[in-house]
Protein backbone atom coordinates (compact mmCIF):
# COMPACT_ATOMS: atom_id res chain seq x y z
CA UNK A 1 0.00 0.00 0.00
CA UNK A 2 2.90 2.68 0.80
CA UNK A 3 4.56 1.93 -3.00
CA UNK A 4 0.99 3.07 -4.29
CA UNK A 5 0.77 6.13 -2.44
CA UNK A 6 4.37 7.21 -3.40
CA UNK A 7 4.46 6.59 -7.14
CA UNK A 8 0.38 8.50 -7.05
CA UNK A 9 2.23 11.43 -5.31
CA UNK A 10 4.86 11.46 -7.55
CA UNK A 11 2.50 11.21 -10.79
CA UNK A 12 0.83 14.33 -8.69
CA UNK A 13 3.72 16.36 -8.63
CA UNK A 14 4.66 15.62 -12.19
CA UNK A 15 1.13 16.50 -13.72
CA UNK A 16 1.16 19.51 -11.20
CA UNK A 17 4.94 20.44 -13.21
CA UNK A 18 3.90 19.76 -16.12
CA UNK A 19 0.45 21.63 -15.72
CA UNK A 20 2.84 24.85 -14.43
CA UNK A 21 5.03 24.76 -17.06
CA UNK A 22 2.15 24.94 -19.64
CA UNK A 23 0.45 28.11 -17.77
CA UNK A 24 4.09 29.82 -17.98
CA UNK A 25 4.22 28.81 -21.43
CA UNK A 26 0.60 30.06 -22.36
CA UNK A 27 1.14 33.50 -20.35
CA UNK A 28 4.67 33.97 -21.79
CA UNK A 29 3.17 33.53 -24.96
CA UNK A 30 0.78 36.35 -24.41
CA UNK A 31 2.99 38.66 -23.17
CA UNK A 32 4.17 38.77 -26.40
CA UNK A 33 3.92 41.93 -28.96
CA UNK A 34 2.79 41.39 -32.56
CA UNK A 35 5.16 43.75 -35.14
CA UNK A 36 2.51 45.33 -37.65
CA UNK A 37 3.74 47.14 -40.79
CA UNK A 38 1.65 49.63 -42.42
CA UNK A 39 0.84 48.82 -46.19
CA UNK A 40 1.13 52.60 -47.26
CA UNK A 41 4.16 53.99 -45.39
CA UNK A 42 6.34 50.42 -44.51
CA UNK A 43 6.78 52.02 -40.95
CA UNK A 44 6.47 49.23 -38.26
CA UNK A 45 5.09 49.12 -34.36
CA UNK A 46 4.84 46.92 -31.80
CA UNK A 47 1.69 46.18 -30.61
CA UNK A 48 1.08 43.98 -27.40
CA UNK A 49 -0.54 40.66 -28.07
CA UNK A 50 -3.30 41.17 -25.66
CA UNK A 51 -5.13 44.11 -27.42
CA UNK A 52 -4.46 42.48 -30.88
CA UNK A 53 -6.54 39.56 -29.56
CA UNK A 54 -9.25 41.77 -28.00
CA UNK A 55 -9.32 43.24 -31.00
CA UNK A 56 -9.79 39.80 -32.57
CA UNK A 57 -12.35 38.13 -30.58
CA UNK A 58 -15.10 41.55 -30.85
CA UNK A 59 -14.39 41.72 -34.50
CA UNK A 60 -17.43 40.13 -36.28
CA UNK A 61 -16.51 40.65 -39.47
CA UNK A 62 -14.50 38.36 -42.40
CA UNK A 63 -12.18 36.19 -40.19
CA UNK A 64 -10.18 35.95 -43.26
CA UNK A 65 -8.97 39.16 -42.91
CA UNK A 66 -6.28 40.12 -40.26
CA UNK A 67 -6.92 42.55 -37.41
CA UNK A 68 -5.72 46.40 -39.18
CA UNK A 69 -4.93 49.56 -37.23
CA UNK A 70 -4.76 52.74 -38.74
CA UNK A 71 -1.07 54.05 -39.30
CA UNK A 72 -0.86 57.10 -36.49
CA UNK A 73 2.48 58.57 -39.39
CA UNK A 74 0.22 58.31 -42.63
CA UNK A 75 -3.30 57.23 -41.79
CA UNK A 76 -2.72 53.75 -44.02
CA UNK A 77 -3.60 50.20 -42.84
CA UNK A 78 -1.48 48.74 -40.28
CA UNK A 79 -1.32 44.66 -40.81
CA UNK A 80 0.31 42.23 -38.25
CA UNK A 81 3.47 40.38 -40.10
CA UNK A 82 2.69 37.04 -38.23
CA UNK A 83 -0.05 36.76 -36.37
CA UNK A 84 -2.17 33.51 -35.27
CA UNK A 85 -5.64 34.72 -34.53
CA UNK A 86 -7.83 32.99 -31.85
CA UNK A 87 -9.70 31.12 -34.91
CA UNK A 88 -6.38 29.72 -35.58
CA UNK A 89 -5.77 31.28 -38.29
CA UNK A 90 -2.09 32.31 -39.61
CA UNK A 91 -1.87 35.81 -41.00
CA UNK A 92 1.28 36.72 -42.54
CA UNK A 93 2.43 39.75 -44.84
CA UNK A 94 3.95 38.61 -47.76
CA UNK A 95 7.61 40.02 -48.31
CA UNK A 96 7.83 41.58 -52.08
Amino acid sequence: MGRKKKKKKRKDKIRERIKRRKMLEKEKQEKKDVRFRCLECGIEEDIPRSVVKQFDILDNGDISVPPRFDCEVCGGLMEPIEYTSVHGITYKIDEK
